[in-house]
């Protein structure tokens, strides 16, 4: 209540918590009676600050020794491909020899060949066997020396194979302290950030607890100025009030009469009204005759009005200023005539002049037109038994169609192309009128589904809220708190979710401030929590025991238990305590390389699943 008529202010309550205009709980004590004091935050500030200097100085010395192994890896592969090198020298010089070894085997094999063929012919050939044997023997020597030499060349191979062998049980050694290393690196740099995450809250508090305490002395010495104030105010109040009262009683006895005279004036008004509201509906209904007459004179006005420019388009005639006269349309005749006769003389004169005296003959004309002029101005005088030239009025009509052909048709389709774009505008404005109405009313059905779904979202969400704490306390403990808390409740719809979670011996903070095991505890709650609102036929867990220790999986597979009567769950584990409960166990194994398998072992019989689902 106090959030809506005050949107901007931040509250303190007498526990010592303060909300702040954002909907967050700071302050307040701690379960153990800490001091929640500024100098109590000084101090964990300065602890924190120290303990932050002290990870520095271990991450610098974890940085040299991680340097220092890397040295040493680098030089120990150097050494191994120094050894390889050697190692592939040694198996080409051994290749080299056995080829030797196999050319002296094939060249002994042709001398004992040829050593029979001279013991054949012994009677005829004795220094060539002589000869023969002592080459023979010198091949012996070589061969001997030879067999020698590579049987050190195979020592010296088993030497290098150790030597070898050696390296990479080096390199191995070299490539797990790497690894713990690293790990030992990573779990620095994570208890780094978490001390910066813890900073920073930790000054904006100091921040929001210096500029509440500034507000605060501001209010109350406002306050005790208001006092001080009001004091005087009621003192004036007080006389005021004597005043009124006197005032009042004399006024009540002025009100009775005004209330008098008020009733028979109503009375009046009420049969002035009926008589006005008589006269109304006689004005309204000859208000509407004369609409009705109006709008027939307007529809006659028209259809005059289009004869008149019918008329006048067609014989260029005003019909307001025609009359019947025979003088003026002899007058007019002989106009006529005249114009006809001037310009056929004209065009004789252009005819029959050079070019070279166009210009005298231009200078000349205007006389002549003032003559003519002055001619057409004079009125003959017409007898009254003369009669007109119709024969020549006919001519002058035939010319003046003529001349109202050639200006083209009237345009009669424009009634229809009037009609047509009416009937298009009639039509667009209904299709309009029917959007506006159908918007209206997909307004009025997306607010009533926006109620609708924040009433729903509010009843799910409180219970969801009550089953979270009851299973977070079933899972921690009875002394463990957890809540959600709706950042802004004005929206539901669109407000996030902040998670609070106190196990046993901490302080009330937000999940990710909790440990790794924490979390995943946290979060089962959650889960199982909205599964006891709305329960799902089957449920998928990928590895979530895997940063559970025994304790915490112990109860896990408790609560797991609960839930099994009515969903199936598939869990993706490593742990032997959550595979000794399943009832079906899938495993993936490689028989040969590169070629895996699927391997299913049953944990319960089909009777004992049966007895177990007509028990339950």
């Amino acid at each position: 209540a106090l959030r809506k008529d005050f949107p901007s202010y931040s509250f303190a309550t007498l526990d010592g918590n303060i909300i702040s205009s954002n909907g967050f709980i700071t302050g307040g004590t701690g379960e153990a009676g800490e001091a929640s004091s500024l100098l109590a935050r000084l101090n964990e500030i300065k602890e924190l600050e120290t303990e932050t200097s002290v990870l520095n100085d271990k991450l610098g010395e974890n940085q040299m020794k991680f340097q220092e192994i890397e040295t040493i890896s680098h030089n120990t592969s150097e050494k191994v491909n120094v050894c390889r090198s050697q190692l592939q020298s040694a198996t080409i010089a051994h290749s080299t020899l056995e080829g030797k070894k196999s050319l002296l085997e094939r060249e002994r094999e042709g001398l004992e060949s040829k050593l029979l063929n001279m013991q054949q012919e012994q009677e005829g050939l004795l220094r060539r066997q002589e000869s023969a044997e002592t080459k023979l023997q010198s091949l012996k020597d070589t061969e001997q020396e030879l067999n020698s030499s590579i049987e050190s060349m195979n020592l010296q191979i088993l030497e290098i194979e150790s030597s070898a062998k050696e390296a990479k049980r080096q390199e191995t050694d070299s490539i797990e302290l790497l690894s713990e290393l690293r790990t030992a690196m990573a779990v620095e740099e994570k208890a780094q950030e978490s001390l910066q995450e813890l900073k920073a809250p930790i000054a904006e508090r100091m921040s929001g607890l210096e500029s509440s305490i500034s507000r605060r002395v501001a209010e109350v010495d406002s306050y005790k100025e208001r006092i001080e104030q009001s004091r005087t105010e009621n003192t004036t109040l007080l006389d005021q009030i004597n005043s009124f009262t006197e005032q009042l009683k004399s006024l009540e006895s002025a009100l009775q009469e005004v209330t008098n005279q008020r009733e028979s004036r109503a009375a009046n008004v009420s049969e002035a009204e009926n008589g006005l509201r008589d006269a109304r509906r006689e004005i309204a209904k000859l208000t509407e005759q004369q609409g009705k007459e109006e709008v027939k004179k307007t529809q006659i006005d028209l259809r005059i009005e289009s004869l008149c420019s019918t008329i006048r388009q067609r014989y260029n005639i005003e019909l307001d200023h025609f009359s019947p006269d025979s003088h003026t349309l002899l007058c007019a005749i002989d106009d006529q005539k005249k114009s006809r006769a001037i310009k056929e003389k004209r065009r004789a004169t252009r005819e029959a002049k050079v070019a070279s005296e166009i210009d005298k003959d231009q200078e000349n004309d205007p006389p002549m037109d003032e003559t003519e002029i002055s001619e057409t101005q004079t009125v003959p005088q017409i007898p009254g038994e003369d009669q007109p030239d119709w024969n020549f009025v006919e001519s002058v009509i035939d010319e003046l169609k003529q001349k109202l052909d050639s200006m083209g048709p009237v345009n009669i389709e424009a009634i229809e192309e009037f009609e047509s774009l009416q009937e298009r505008y009639d039509f667009l404005k209904k299709e309009h009128n029917d959007l506006t109405a159908s918007k209206e009313s997909l307004h009025r059905v997306i607010n009533k589904i926006n109620r609708e779904t924040k009433t729903r979202f509010a009843d799910t969400f409180e219970e969801i809220r009550k089953n979270f704490s009851n299973v977070f306390k079933e899972l921690f403990g009875e002394s463990a708190k957890a809540n959600l808390i709706m950042l802004d409740e004005s929206d539901p719809l669109e407000s996030g979710i902040d998670i609070i979670a106190k196990p046993p011996g901490k302080k009330p903070q937000s999940i990710t401030l909790l440990s790794g095991g924490e979390r995943a505890m946290t979060a089962v709650a959650l889960l199982f929590s909205i599964y006891m609102v709305k329960p799902s036929p089957f449920c998928v867990l990928d590895e979530l025991d895997a940063p559970l220790d025994e304790s915490n999986i112990g109860r896990f597979i408790k609560l797991l238990d609960r839930f099994t009567k009515e969903s199936q769950f598939v869990i993706v584990t490593h742990n032997k305590r959550t595979m000794s409960r399943c009832e079906v166990m899938y495993g993936v194994t490689q028989e040969e390389f590169g070629i895996s398998q699927l391997i299913g072992m049953k944990f319960t019989t089909n009777t004992e699943i049966e007895t177990s689902k007509q028990a339950t």
